[in-house]
């Protein structure tokens, strides 16, 4: 003070102004602007560097742990004397309480609304505990209180806005977070509160009736005590005891204004007789803080070993002596007293209170703490019957299907996505993972499913069936964390199922499109089998970059294949019902076969129970013509040889640079003769092929494949098979050519110039043709196409000559056949009739009586709400039923109607249905269960009924096998067998806009824009084997037959047609009634036996399923 005043007069005296801050530079002047601008940056979650200060701040859940330590050790006790070097947890609770005034300084600073900022909820928490933690470096360190120290405990509900600052939690997971923090501040909150209250005491016991304050005291018997052992700081005599008192002052001042806390005298001085009310407040608190300051210096001195000064001791002594002894006489209640509760026992009482149990074994006994328990029940109640409910919800709701799938090593895994519900994955699980697949067995193949949904009951049952083998997780193939969690990349295979019940087809294929965009882009090199529900949809397939046929890319059409097998059926009755069961596998115990089964129904199921194999052909057959190495394998395995896989060219192995990729091969379809224009030459295996085997079981062609015959053996039946070849061969090729035919592009089907929609409604008079009944497509305005081409592509294949071709009426609406018919008006002999199906009189303007087949599908939207019935599913085909049953009624009354000399079969009829339960309703004089699978039905059996669900097996089956797509496509629409094909198909046929111009006088116009030839010769793309049902009455077949009524054997029937004629039989169809060996039997109806065994005994009205060559000209029947 002396140097400031003498600094002073010096300047005076100089006369000279003192330097102000100001002048000093810019630098001091500009520091409150800078902090005002840096302390926003510090306190935003937008910069890396401020996020780990938004996170400290939490670090007061640690002072709140010190408070819950403190408050247990102390035993009951909620004030205590003690220094700050006996106790560490008090400096590290100092030290996390400054960088709370530090960061408190800084949201100030960076606050907007100053104002909103004092009342904001993190300001009040600060208010609550940051300013008593500073009173540790005054002399009241040596007095302190708990009371606040609770507090510390709400900061745990500012934790879900730092998760979602920081970006460590998505929103659901701070949804849980934000009802566990609220759940947990009121407990402990609730739980500080009671523990403060109940161990302080009532307030208001602590006035007399004069309101004076009667101090809690040891020498009183009150509640303040003296910690021992490890806390006792004091080493003095109960006498010195009585100098250090405790004064806790926030009780005192939450008691209210009207109260006042001590009515001083003598040294402070009396204030009883001030007239102003504010003052005698200020006094008051005044007197009461430095009685604080006087007891702390005075403990702090004992607890030091030193003795106080004596005025301090007198002033502390006598100010509280004066005020006990005048209190001697006075009512102590000793109700007043507070009750020693562990902060554990409040806990237990808080969350006991909240759930409204109350056991009573811990109870408020003070009266501010009973009506607190009054307040607390009513808002804690609230939020526990609010909370716990949410967050158990939200504990559960997190899906059980939410996880990762973990490879094991050496066990591949199949991803599955889609359309995946139960009645799909049941049918698709039941054939992938068949006993029969011995690949599955061997290399315990993992099914890996992903969906966006929940697993209703079914599909949970499905799941624990099999639990080992089927796994699924909730997500989409469309987002790449997603295609992480299957572990798509190192996957086997990516399965796209499609949704047959979806309500626009158009749709459901560009999703399915989508996906396999996004596990292309995901894992490029993988292997990827799609299902579509539309033939025209798969053109978006090949606008992927890397779908690429080599690696096993395979697309599985529905409609095409279904639409495919109903044409074939046409020139083969049966055909659909042989396919469907070579392309499933089934099995049935041989007591089956022989137990419960009539003869039909054991031939029937045994033939069922073969399927398609690949299989490498072994050494032993190489340089082996195709006739031989098939009449071999039958013979000794009784195992057909179908097809063989021949590599192109040997620089196609060395293009194999991923694990899924292979060779580029060309299928041959019982190349019995040559196809590449050379009549009459066998055609010899070559190294590396492999062989399609129609077996029971995988051992079967495998063995059938490692046969090894002899030179001795080859050569004789060799020269012969060529030499019967080549006559058959040259003896049909005189009639090749005897007329111009034309081909569209592709050379794969007939062709005509185009036809207009006027010109096809012109119907001639029909005999030996083909119908197509398009139900419900006359009021379905809005229904989409099915692709009526896929129909008519197989009845219009090059392998048929001009004179074999039947003409084809398709009846249905006007508006659906319109649209339909600039797809179809390039083929020859397609003719259409607008009006419902339905009608008597359409169908004989159709020339039903006189028809080979008719068949009979459904137009409408499968999914579609105004068609589908959401109570009763069966009534889905309930137009198709009819339609099937008008007809059968009108040829019955044809039949009857005939003369008995000349009898008149009935019209053959094929039904296809949605729904697999529905055939029962086809044929009302069959005697099948309800029960029984739609394969065991018999108008599947003999061919007059077939449902799409036929083809579920056959993603499994391209799974397996990746050529059996390309057989497929072979026998049923009529393509040519090369895998590369379905790339130059999809603008097959597709017809010219209707605004096109075309130049008929310059020669035709082909779909694809070029000029369509005529030709005189023989195309290479023509010599591929069809599809044909023969009677045994057939001259081909005749001379391999014996006479009288049993018909020899099978085996000599295929060995015989096969070394002589290149005919390659599958199967046969019998009349069902031909078991009861009844004469005169009047029954129509054939079932269809596959692969019948060398001994199988045939009858003369049997009829084989068989391949015939391109050279063997079939004659119309």
């Amino acid at each position: 003070r002396k140097k400031r005043k003498r600094s002073e007069r010096s300047e005076s005296s100089s006369g000279a102004p003192a330097p102000r801050l100001c002048d000093c530079g810019a630098g001091p002047a500009r520091a409150p602007r800078l902090c005002a601008d840096w302390a926003p940056g510090c306190c935003s979650a937008h910069r890396t560097r401020s996020r780990p200060l938004l996170a400290l701040p939490f670090l007061s859940m640690a002072s709140f742990a010190i408070y819950a330590t403190v408050a247990a050790a102390l035993d009951g006790l909620v004030e205590y004397c003690t220094s700050l070097t006996r106790w560490p947890l008090i400096s590290v609770d100092l030290g996390l309480n400054c960088f709370f005034g530090v960061h408190f300084m800084l949201r100030c600073l960076a606050a907007q609304d100053k104002l909103a900022f004092w009342l904001e909820f993190q300001s009040i928490i600060d208010y609550c505990t940051v300013p008593s933690t500073f009173f540790y470096w005054a002399p009241v360190s040596a007095t302190t209180g708990w009371a606040c120290g609770s507090c510390a405990g709400l900061r745990l509900l500012v934790l879900p806005d730092l998760l979602l600052h920081l970006g460590l939690a998505p929103a659901t997971a701070s949804a849980c977070c934000s009802c566990f923090t609220i759940f947990v501040g009121v407990w402990l909150i609730g739980a500080g509160v009671f523990h403060v209250l109940e161990n302080f005491g009532d307030v208001h016991r602590h006035f007399d009736k004069d309101f004076h304050f009667f101090p809690r005291n040891a020498t009183t018997g009150l509640q303040t005590k003296h910690i021992s052992g490890k806390y006792d700081c004091m080493s003095h005599s109960s006498t010195q005891s009585s100098n250090c008192f405790v004064v806790n002052i926030w009780p005192l001042l939450a008691d209210g204004w009207s109260q006042f806390l001590l009515q001083q005298s003598g040294t402070v001085g009396s204030i009883e007789n001030c007239s102003d009310w504010h003052f005698q407040v200020f006094t008051r608190l005044l007197a009461i803080f430095c009685q604080q300051v006087l007891n702390a210096c005075h403990c702090r001195l004992i607890s030091r070993g030193l003795r106080p000064p004596r005025a301090v001791v007198v002033f502390n002594r006598a100010n509280w002596q004066r005020r006990l002894i005048s209190r001697t006489n006075s009512r102590v209640d000793t109700a007043a007293a507070a009750v020693n509760i562990g902060f554990g026992d409040s806990l237990y009482f808080t969350i006991v209170t909240m759930s409204t149990v109350g056991y009573g074994d811990i109870s408020p006994r003070t009266d501010s703490g009973r009506v607190f328990a009054c307040l607390y029940i009513l808002f804690a109640l609230s939020v526990f019957a609010s909370h716990i409910p949410e967050m158990a919800q939200m504990l559960t709701s997190r899906s059980p299907y939410a996880g990762s799938y973990r490879k094991e090593t050496g066990r591949p895994h199949l991803v599955v996505c889609g359309a995946v519900c139960q009645n799909a994955m049941e049918s698709f699980l039941a054939d992938l993972l068949h006993k029969d697949r011995k690949q599955a067995t061997a290399r315990n193949l993992q099914v890996v499913c992903i969906g966006q949904f929940i697993p209703d009951l079914e599909f949970q049952g499905l799941l624990k069936r099999h639990f080992r083998k089927l796994a699924f997780f909730e997500g989409t193939i469309m987002s790449p964390n997603d295609c992480a969690r299957v572990a798509l990349d190192s996957a086997e295979a990516a399965v796209v199922l499609a949704n047959k019940y979806a309500e626009d087809p158009d749709e459901e294929d560009s999703t399915n499109i989508m996906r396999a965009i996004a596990i292309k882009n995901a894992a490029p090199g993988q292997r990827c089998i799609v299902q579509l529900l539309r033939q025209r949809n798969r053109a978006g397939l090949l606008s992927i970059p890397s779908w690429d046929w080599r690696l096993g890319d395979e697309c599985v059409c529905v409609s095409e294949l279904t639409l495919g097998l109903l044409a074939q059926s046409c020139t083969a009755p049966g055909f659909s019902t042989l396919m469907a069961n070579l392309l499933a596998v089934r099995s049935m115990p041989s007591e089956a076969r022989q137990l419960g089964d009539s003869v039909w129904e054991a031939d029937y199921r045994r033939g069922s129970c073969y399927e398609i194999y690949s299989v490498r052909l072994g050494v032993g057959l190489q340089s082996v013509e195709f006739a031989e190495a098939a009449a071999a394998c039958y013979a000794s395995e009784s195992v057909i040889l179908l097809a063989l896989e021949e590599p192109e060219d040997e620089a196609a192995a060395a293009a194999a640079q991923t694990r899924h990729h292979r060779k580029q091969r060309r299928l041959l379809l019982n190349p019995s003769l040559r196809q590449d224009g050379q009549s009459g030459s066998a055609c010899v295996i070559q190294p590396g092929c492999r062989g399609l085997f129609l077996a029971d079981s995988y051992d079967e062609a495998r063995r059938a494949a490692e046969l090894a015959l002899s030179p001795s053996r080859i050569c004789p039946i060799a020269h012969q098979a060529a030499g019967l070849g080549m006559e058959a061969a040259e003896a049909k090729t005189l009639t090749a050519v005897e007329e111009e035919e034309l081909f569209d592009s592709t050379g794969a089907w007939h062709w005509c110039p185009a036809r207009s929609f006027q010109e096809a409604l012109q119907l001639p008079k029909l005999r030996g043709h083909h119908i197509l009944c398009v139900v419900a497509a006359g009021r379905d305005t809005a229904a989409s196409g099915l692709g009526l081409a896929s129909f008519l592509r197989p009845l219009r294949s090059s392998s048929l000559r001009r004179r074999e071709l039947a003409p084809v009426v398709l009846v249905g609406g006007a508006a659906y056949l319109r649209r339909e018919w600039p797809a179809l008006r390039h083929f020859p002999d397609v003719f259409a009739l607008p009006g419902r199906p339905m009608s008597r009189a359409v169908l004989r303007r159709a020339g039903l009586n006189a028809c080979d087949t008719c068949v009979i599908v459904g137009a409408r939207s499968r999914g579609a709400t105004k068609w589908r019935d959401p109570i009763d599913p069966y009534l889905m085909d309930r137009e198709v039923v009819l339609c099937t049953l008008n007809i059968r009624a009108m040829d019955a009354d044809r039949v009857a109607a005939a003369d008995a000399a000349a009898p008149t079969a009935p019209t053959p009829v094929i039904t296809e249905i949605f729904v697999d339960k529905n055939v029962q309703f086809l044929d009302q004089e069959d005697d099948d269960s309800p029960a029984d699978e739609m394969h065991n039905s018999q108008p599947f059996v003999c061919g007059s009924a077939f449902a799409a669900s036929a083809l579920d097996s056959l993603l499994s089956t391209v799974y397996y096998n990746p050529s059996a797509m390309s057989l497929v496509r072979a026998l049923v629409t009529g393509g040519v067998e090369s895998p590369s094909q379905p790339a130059a198909e999809d603008d097959r046929c597709e017809g010219l806009d209707d605004d096109d111009d075309v130049n008929l006088e310059s020669g035709a116009i082909d779909d694809d824009g070029q000029q369509a030839k005529s030709t005189t010769s023989v195309p290479d793309r023509w010599r591929r084997s069809r599809m044909a049902r023969l009677p045994l009455t057939d001259r081909r077949l005749a001379q391999y037959i014996a006479s009288g009524s049993e018909g020899g054997t099978f085996g000599r029937l295929f060995l015989g047609a096969l070394r002589s004629q290149g005919i390659l039989c599958l199967g046969v169809a019998r009349f069902r009634d031909a078991y009861r060996r009844c004469a005169g039997s009047s029954s129509c109806r054939r079932f269809v036996i596959a692969c019948p065994s060398a001994n199988f005994r045939l009858l003369p009205t049997d009829a084989v399923y068989c391949l015939v060559p391109f050279p063997v000209e079939l004659k119309p029947q």
